[in-house]
């Protein structure tokens, strides 16, 4: 059987880009078989390659194309119920097709995100280097020249206490620094952490948000192509629920699952649940009535991903001016601490 690591596991990117080539080339008349032989061949990355050879291979024992692709354990489960949908109903070059562009979409959040995180990552580390430079080059030299100087730096005076201070304010951002650092290296290198913090941003103000219109956009896009293929609106809802990571929009989905099946209109249930939010939710009424709902629950997306990005750069905006602030507070603290001391004895030479 031939199966790929999780660490072998499918890239945005790479599923995009399998997608988006298997839709053409099926286009042309080529048969599913014939079409992964090709790929394989033209194939130059080597992980890439061994994914698609462990397709290839699972594909002569299975008759269906998301069954070999189950198999390598390298596809979401996303993928492979929309590939399960175009394969039974006869349009699997529209589904890939599709699952290109919307791997593509997702291709870009993820690097968004990654710069969001990355862009603070780099200013944090600027600070630790900054702050272990005066803590190791500049407040010893500073000790030497205030004892021979006679300053009692332990003692109480003025000069002895604003010197302590700086040493504090130095622990307390070196602290600090060291927290936030092992926060971002856990978040980017643990799923663990991923998940732990990806938790605390669904509910922290700031963020919660971008978490929702990311979810809306994602969901949003997977219906519209289910509903494109002609699958029922209740097995629709439940592969579309796969894109969400939110607990709290996965629970939405399912209230509006279970009216659904109760007989109720889809906008009228995702009015009822709270799905959508203001114009949108009237936007997928207009569909409906248009007998366009596949085109506006694909409008609606476009508008969620949109406005995550615009949201996404605007919390890069803030963050990055902020850390740089803080750190100029943090170090004209540590200085003045440092240089009152010298301050007060050149006064007192005069």
């Amino acid at each position: 059987m031939g199966r790929v690591s999780k660490k072998q596991a499918m890239s945005s990117a790479e599923l995009s880009a399998l997608f988006t080539s298997m839709s053409m080339v099926l286009d042309s008349g080529v048969t599913v078989n014939d079409c992964l032989s090709m790929m394989v061949q033209d194939a130059e990355d080597s992980r890439f390659k061994r994914v698609l050879e462990s397709v290839e291979k699972n594909l002569l024992e299975e008759y269906f194309l998301y069954k070999a692709m189950e198999k390598t354990g390298g596809f979401p489960e996303y993928a492979l119920g929309m590939i399960e949908v175009g394969e039974t109903s006869g349009r699997l070059a529209e589904v890939l097709a599709s699952l290109g562009d919307y791997y593509l979409q997702e291709d870009g959040i993820k690097k968004q995100a990654k710069s969001a995180v990355l862009s603070p990552l780099l200013l944090i580390a600027m600070m630790a280097v900054v702050v272990l430079f005066l803590v190791y080059a500049i407040m010893p030299v500073f000790k030497d020249v205030f004892r021979q100087l006679g300053v009692d730096l332990n003692g109480a005076s003025g000069n002895a206490l604003a010197f302590q201070a700086g040493n504090v304010i130095m622990i307390v951002v070196g602290v600090v620094l060291v927290l936030l650092l092992c926060c971002v290296l856990f978040y980017v290198f643990s799923p663990a952490g991923r998940q732990f913090f990806n938790g605390l941003a669904e509910r922290f103000g700031a963020t919660r948000d971008i978490f929702y219109r990311l979810d809306a956009a994602r969901f949003m896009g997977a219906l519209s192509i289910l509903m494109t293929s002609g699958i029922a609106m209740e097995q629709a809802l439940g592969l579309a629920r796969q894109t969400v990571s939110s607990q709290a929009f996965g629970e939405k989905i399912d209230a509006c699952r279970a009216s659904v099946e109760q007989g109720e209109p889809f906008e009228e249930a995702v009015l009822k649940t709270g799905l959508l939010r203001g114009v949108y939710a009237k936007v997928l009424m207009g569909g409906s009535k248009s007998g366009s709902l596949d085109r506006a629950a694909a409008h609606i997306s476009k508008i969620y991903f949109e406005e995550a990005e615009d949201k996404i750069d605007g919390l890069i905006a803030v963050i990055e001016p902020a850390l740089v602030s803080l750190l100029s507070i943090a170090i004209g603290a540590i200085l003045v601490a440092i240089l009152l001391p010298l301050i007060g004895i050149m006064a007192g030479i005069g």
